[in-house]
């Protein structure tokens, strides 16, 4: 039986009131949200929202954070820097996605990944606008976990987002049950699911680790390697946390062979063939495959 909350003329309710050193305090559920706007996510285009608006993104947000048991702290000393080098007078950043890159993010993903990944070219994904939509307010929860990395051209006093790792840190018993909007983005996120077969906490003999849900170079900064450095700039964000190993999806021979360079090393390998024959909507081809790859860092 599905339970619906009925929101009336006597709404919100308090729940509770008490006084303590001169302040009245009163529990009611306005408050509750404005609480989840200022602390739970900052992002300003998050607080430009309706508040019904609002409501339905934290309800999504807050969904993340339960889900994962872990919660980064964003305080003074972020973003974090992981890796610099400098070359050809410019300076190569690797450090923590910043909340006011989120959207920039989300352009990258959409604009540079989406039509150039494996299973997304596959499943016509661009032509599908429900799984564009759907798979950007994916990013967006997974972004606002504030564990993805970006990497950033430095040049002339101007920082630039060229690329970036969507990552996560999922804790063993995790089960999330996302809703997967689309019939692209339902295609490719099943076929990512297909590996769950493998139990990567198992293998790793972790009960946390890094997850990646989606690398991404732009386009006119790709043949420098970048791929991999991003991938190799997980170790010291994973490690800073107290992760000590990374397992991720790699879905086309570019990243994968990133992931390799990386010191990836490949635990599943997954044909198109297989994903067809499992009732998903891909060619019966034996020569292209995705890859779940894991690292640890210990």
């Amino acid at each position: 039986m599905v339970f619906k909350r009925v929101w009336d003329t006597s709404c919100p309710h308090v729940w509770d009131t008490w006084k303590a050193d001169g302040v009245t305090w009163v529990e009611d559920d306005e408050e509750a949200l404005q609480i989840l706007l200022e602390h739970l996510c900052p992002d300003e285009h998050l607080n430009a929202l309706s508040r019904s608006g609002r409501g339905r993104a934290y309800s999504y947000i807050f969904f993340y954070n339960q889900r994962m048991g872990f919660k980064r702290v964003w305080d003074s000393s972020c973003p974090r820097t992981w890796h610099s080098w400098v070359a050809d007078g410019v300076t190569w950043v690797m450090r923590d996605l910043r909340p006011e890159d989120d959207e920039e993010a989300i352009r990258i993903l959409v604009e540079h990944l989406c039509p150039d990944e494996v299973l997304c070219t596959l499943s016509d994904f661009m032509n599908d606008p429900a799984s564009v939509s759907g798979i950007a307010e994916f990013w967006r929860g997974c972004l606002a976990e504030r564990t993805s990395i970006g990497c950033y051209e430095e040049k002339d006093g101007n920082s630039k987002l060229v690329g970036l790792n969507v990552c996560v840190i999922l804790c063993q018993g995790d089960d999330p049950d996302f809703v997967i909007k689309g019939k692209a983005w339902n295609n490719v996120y099943k076929a990512m699911k297909v590996c769950d077969k493998v139990d990567t906490f198992k293998l790793l003999g972790v009960n946390k680790l890094l997850y990646g849900l989606g690398l991404v170079v732009s386009r006119e900064y790709r043949g420098h390697k970048l791929g991999s450095t991003i991938l190799t700039a997980r170790e010291p964000l994973a490690l800073y946390h107290g992760v000590t190993a990374a397992s991720t999806v790699f879905t086309g021979p570019a990243s994968q062979k990133s992931a390799q360079r990386a010191g990836y090393s490949t635990a599943l390998t997954v044909t198109l063939k297989e994903l067809a024959e499992a009732g998903l909507d891909y060619p019966p081809d034996e020569n292209r495959c995705i890859k779940l790859m894991v690292k640890n860092f210990t």
